[in-house]
Parts: C-alpha cells; sequence; structure tokens
C-alpha cells in the first residue's frame, strides 16, 4: 500500500491558498454552531485557514449537530459500517458567490476525480488518486443524482462505485461507496467488501461562510493489525486527497 497519514503536510502546504480575508473572525461560539464539541485547539487550526484532520475510533462521535438530519445519516452510515480506520476532515472560509454550484458541478461528474494529487511519502512521490473512471449510469431529478461508475484506484484491481448527491439552497450533501470488493491487484488479496468503503461531505453556507464537513472510512482486512499502519496511512491519504480535491472546488 501507498501513502501515509503524513499527507496531512500536504494539507498545511495549501493552507496558504486559502487564508483569506475574514477567516480569523471564527470564534468558538460559532464553531459550536457547525462543528460541535471541538476543542480551543482545534478551532484555531480552522482560524489559521487550515484543514482539521481528525482521526478517530468513534464514527458516531462526529463533530455535527446531532439533531441534523444529514448528520444522522452521517454518523449511522459509518456506525453501522464500523470502520477501522475513519477520520474527519473540516474546513471553514468566507462565501463566495457561486461557491456551491462550483462545488456541485466538481462532484456531480465523477470523471473530475481522476488525476486527482496523492502524495505517498513512503513512496516520496505524487500518483493519481483515481486514474480511470467510467460512468455506467447516471440518473437524477430535481437536485438530486446517482452516478454508477467502474473506476480504477492503484494498488486496486477495477471496482464498481456508486456517487449520491443532494442540493438545496444553502447546503451540499455527497456520498460514495464501493459496490464491489476491493482486491489488491498484485496479490489476488480482498481487502474490502462491498460497501466498506466510502465517505461523505455535507456542505452548510451560513453567517456569511462556508462550513465544510467530510467524513471518511473504510472496514479492511489488515491481517489483524499486521498491516494497520500501512494500511491507515494509505486508506487516510486517500481519503484527505479527496477532501482536499473538494476544498479547492469551492
Amino acid at each position: 500500500m501507498r501513502g501515509s497519514r503524513k499527507s496531512f503536510g500536504l494539507l498545511l502546504a495549501l493552507a496558504g491558498t486559502f487564508c483569506l480575508a475574514g477567516q480569523g473572525a471564527i470564534t468558538q461560539a460559532a464553531a459550536d454552531r457547525y462543528f460541535p464539541g471541538l476543542k480551543s485547539e482545534e478551532v484555531s487550526i480552522l482560524k489559521a485557514g487550515t484543514p482539521l484532520v481528525r482521526m478517530s475510533a468513534n464514527p458516531r462521535a462526529l463533530a455535527l449537530r446531532a439533531d441534523d438530519p444529514a448528520a444522522r445519516e452521517i454518523s449511522e452510515r459509518f456506525g453501522h459500517l464500523g470502520p477501522n480506520y475513519f477520520a474527519e476532515f473540516m474546513f471553514t472560509l468566507p462565501a463566495t458567490a457561486g461557491a456551491l454550484d462550483r462545488l456541485e458541478a466538481f462532484l456531480g461528474d465523477p470523471r473530475h476525480f481522476v488525476g486527482i494529487p496523492y502524495y505517498s511519502t513512503r513512496q516520496a512521490t505524487t500518483y493519481d488518486l483515481f486514474d480511470k473512471m467510467d460512468i455506467i449510469e447516471k440518473e437524477g431529478a430535481a437536485g438530486e443524482s446517482r452516478v454508477r461508475v467502474r473506476q480504477h484506484m492503484e494498488p486496486f484491481g477495477d471496482y464498481a462505485a456508486l456517487y449520491e448527491s443532494r442540493r438545496a439552497p444553502t447546503s451540499l450533501f455527497f456520498s460514495f461507496q464501493n459496490t464491489e470488493p476491493l482486491i489488491y491487484s498484485y496479490r489476488d488479496l480482498r481487502v474490502a467488501g462491498p460497501g466498506d468503503l466510502g465517505w461523505m461531505l455535507l456542505v452548510r453556507e451560513a453567517e456569511g461562510r462556508i462550513w465544510f464537513y467530510g467524513a471518511g472510512g473504510v472496514k479492511a482486512f489488515d491481517l489483524f493489525g499486521v498491516f494497520r499502519s500501512r494500511l491507515e496511512a494509505s486508506f487516510m491519504g486517500r481519503i484527505e486527497a479527496f477532501f482536499t480535491a473538494a476544498m479547492k472546488a469551492l
């Protein structure tokens, strides 16, 4: 497996791109409204214009309001999955005209995901997160979209996946999950079953800001922990790479 949880360094390198005026106006109270439960030092990361990435062992204890329907959907999805690798990704920036439209356009066509850079510190090389994306079926109406694809992500074989999104005037909800097993192609080893890899994204525009929340996880076979460090670095790095690309689309 390629990658490293140290790919977070790539996010830090990108942070300067997003240090926009007004970022320092974030308060603990505002953060609590959209990302409840954050510590003061975590809010400080957001104030600095830097994405906050939190590794977690409890996918039901999310930095989202428990009374929010979308938050419940995310919590139930990962709570049911029981991932052994799970992370949250948060970011906020001042709202600009058309931000959600740009994000919707990016997420609505998975072919945009081909070429997303994924940096492997283990290999000291940047790879494509996806290098193949064939659309099999696309449907949707009234702000909703479902796209079935067949995609390739090294070092796995081709596999089918489902992307879904819902758009409201001031929010966007997006999810991905594999619908076929992930097979480590070099050893013909099944790493994850259908539905065992996924990420979900909830983005809101409120109080003059964009509040970007992503959660991703995988229930992967790691040979009873023998390959944990390598798999954790690989899967978490890939999740961070995808959310970083979505963040840049704003």
